[in-house]
């Protein structure tokens, strides 16, 4: 039996207001901002590119059939993006069928006096929507499902369409009319979604890492967000696990840490990010200057553990490996679900 989540820990569960019609984004600006200002408004795109285990039994759980029999894709690539002009509401439109995450980020914690007004709203006018399609296939003339992609998008409400999906080249003919600072915001954050990426696929499973910068342990860090897609041949139903990888120094995947999260369904998230003041340069924010304070955390819960924490944080994987991970998922799946 599925349980009931309805998500926690700060999520929001009615739409944000958009801001895209405000005068300050639909004018344009008729002086050069100066490289404070275009740094502080490109600052914070970081956080918009946008997820006790061990000795279970390895066995295939939710009516999975054995994994050893799917085929493995461990190419890492860039997921799909979503066509703009897609409005994106509370649920998936068609043809997705699954709103996984939609986040709406926000400055709203930390050392606020040291951004200007400019930057605050520059840094929630667009929203990131996260979104999965599973589709259906015929074996002996039995449904079976897969999941067929994964895609993300950058959108912003536009007066009289909603929360739609823009791009730089078709923000104007959507309606959105964005002004030069926010144009720019847009034009780094197209670029920013080729960071997110599949690790691995099956046809029942997919790892997808984001980018992050958190706030750990009172420092602003940059980490990986994984999230793992798990999609039931025989039902067509997909669950949604998420955990952080932690990057060393030098950028490279360190460890899993943390809890694995169960999404709900239709997540929608006050992302709230906070400012460091310490990471400022003659009023120049460095590069995670600006940071989520928590990341989409699912109503249910379990720690990683020490020998699950190896595999869940690995930078690449062989299809060996991904075998392995979604047998362990499809079994920590069932022991989320059978919390009371």
């Amino acid at each position: 039996m599925r349980a009931n989540l309805d998500g926690s820990g700060g999520f929001r569960h009615d739409a944000l207001g958009g801001t895209s019609g405000e005068q300050f984004f639909t004018e344009e600006v008729d002086v050069m901002p100066t490289r404070k200002v275009l740094t502080n408004t490109l600052s914070f795109l970081a956080f918009l590119t946008a997820v006790g285990i061990g000795g279970l039994a390895a066995s295939p759980a939710w009516g999975q059939e054995d994994p050893a029999l799917a085929r493995y894709d461990v190419a890492i690539r860039p997921i799909e993006l979503l066509a703009p002009g897609t409005v994106i509401e509370k649920t998936a439109p068609a043809p997705y069928t699954h709103l996984i995450v939609k986040s709406f980020p926000r400055l709203g914690a930390g050392d606020l006096q040291a951004v200007n007004n400019t930057t605050k709203q520059l840094a929630s006018f667009l929203h990131t929507s996260l979104m999965a399609k599973v589709g259906a296939y015929q074996v002996k003339g039995e449904s079976r499902y897969r999941l067929e992609e994964v895609a993300t998008g950058f959108g912003t409400n536009i007066p009289g369409r909603g929360d739609t999906i823009i791009s730089p080249d078709t923000e104007r003919k959507l309606g959105a009319n964005l002004g030069f600072l926010a144009r720019i915001v847009l034009a780094k954050c197209y670029e920013e979604q080729q960071k997110c990426r599949y690790m691995a696929r099956s046809n029942t499973m997919a790892l997808v890492d984001t980018p992050v910068i958190l706030v750990r342990n009172g420092q602003h860090r940059k980490s990986v967000l994984r999230y793992a897609f798990l999609v039931s041949e025989r039902s067509g139903r997909l669950d949604t696990l998420i955990w952080m990888i932690d990057l060393d120094n030098q950028g490279q995947y360190a460890e899993a840490s943390g809890d694995i999260h169960w999404l709900a369904p239709n997540t929608l998230v006050d992302c709230v990010m906070a400012v460091d003041a310490d990471l400022f340069t003659l009023g120049v924010p460095s590069d995670i200057a600006f940071a989520c304070v928590k990341t989409p955390q699912g109503e249910r819960s379990l720690p990683l553990s020490s020998t699950f924490a190896p595999l869940a944080g690995l930078p690449q994987f062989t299809a060996e490996q991904a075998k392995s991970i979604e047998i362990q998922l499809w079994n920590i799946l069932q022991q989320l679900a059978s919390q009371r």
